[in-house]
This record gives C-alpha cells, structure tokens and sequence, in this order.
C-alpha cells in the first residue's frame, strides 16, 4: 500500500532529499518536471525498509493508474543498489562496462539494463561490487 510516510529520493550524484507525510504517487506528480531533469536513482522508503530502484517506465505505469503499487513494489524493490567496479564477463561474449549500476534482491545481482537480462550471485562476486544504497 502507497501510504502517506517520509520518502527520501536519491540522486545520481549522492544527494538525497527527503519528504515527509507524501505517497510515492503524490513525489510522482508534484515533482514530474522536476523528475525529468533531475531523474532520482532510488526512491527510499524507511517505514518499509526498502529501496525502489527508480524506473521511469514502472513508476509512469503506477502514475497512469495501470499497475498497482504491489506491482511496483514486485518489480523495482531492492535490498541494495550496486556498480560493478571492473569490467564483467557474462555468458558467450556479452561484457558489462565497469560503473554498471545492478540491484540486489535476494543474493541476487541484477543488472539494471532494458535489452539485457544478466543476473549474478552476490555471495560470489567477491569485491568486483560496491554499495551505493
């Protein structure tokens, strides 16, 4: 449920801002120009305890009222967001540049990438990683 909470949005460059007694759908809305030129990394929701990975295609859907926040919930939230620090080699020839920002949701590294599916074991990936949520 998209209840009214303190909402904290994370921005690429490290800086957050914070918001108190708003819905994600309410940050969403009144800050929709804002969004766009300024585009959040993360969407952190302490009440929960989680973080939303911050996908404009996902958080316009739950806008538009096509998908629910559960939905949202199902797709975005993650236990961490990660950039790999070195260049990865997945299966056949396909490589990830260093930088490459990939979210955690049960010990699993996902590549955050719309033409790509690459997962990874994060108890396995040694120091190849590192937290920026």
């Amino acid at each position: 449920m998209d209840a009214k909470t303190t909402i904290a949005l994370l921005y690429r460059d490290g800086t957050t801002r914070t918001h108190h007694d708003v819905t994600v759908l309410e940050i969403l809305k009144k800050f929709q120009t804002d969004l766009t030129a300024n585009e959040p990394l993360a969407i952190l929701r302490p009440d929960l305890g989680i973080n939303l990975y911050f996908d404009k295609y996902r958080l316009g859907m739950y806008k538009l009222g096509i998908q629910g926040f559960d939905t949202v919930l199902e797709y975005l939230q993650c236990q961490g967001l990660y950039r790999n620090k070195v260049m990865l080699r997945a299966s056949g020839d396909d490589e990830v540049d260093p930088e490459s920002l990939w979210r955690l949701w049960d010990n699993t590294l996902y590549l955050v990438d719309d033409d790509r599916h690459i997962t990874t074991d994060f108890n396995a990936s040694g120091t190849s990683f590192y937290q920026i949520t």
